[in-house]
């Protein structure tokens, strides 16, 4: 399948701790045909150093990690001159926690319970609002 021009230079990265979680967005992310290079991480400090040397386009974060958590890493970026769109995207998601990661500069906030088919629509659309 042959790469969309507009969007094929879009650097994503994806932050969880779960390896199945990573699997299930990696294969999907990968059908969308919409990067260049395609991360991933599986905590804090990890994820922040990948951002910071690969400066991805688009990041997706959980909020739950090995060490830490994804509110660290979003407080962490307001201190440093990015344009990634962070998509949290995390268990459990209270109004509160939507609210703290929204005004930490999150760009989205998705539920994992929820359809990944609409985490992946919103990926898409970002990806297009980006070039």
């Amino acid at each position: 399948m042959t790469k969309n021009p507009l969007t094929a230079a879009m650097k994503i990265l994806i932050i969880d701790d779960s390896d199945n979680i990573r699997k299930v967005l990696l294969k999907g992310i990968s059908k969308l045909n919409i990067f260049e290079k395609l991360m991933e991480a599986d905590d804090v400090e990890s994820g922040y150093q990948s951002i910071l040397k690969n400066k991805p386009n688009i990041i997706i974060l959980d909020l739950m990690l090995k060490t830490g958590n994804g509110f660290e890493i979003l407080e962490r970026l307001q201190s440093v001159n990015f344009n990634s769109r962070v998509i949290v995207y995390s268990n459990f998601l209270s109004k509160a926690a939507i609210e703290k990661a929204l005004e930490t500069g999150a760009y989205a906030c998705f539920d994992k319970s929820s359809n990944i088919l609409d985490l992946l629509e919103i990926i898409q659309q970002t990806a297009e609002q980006e070039l």
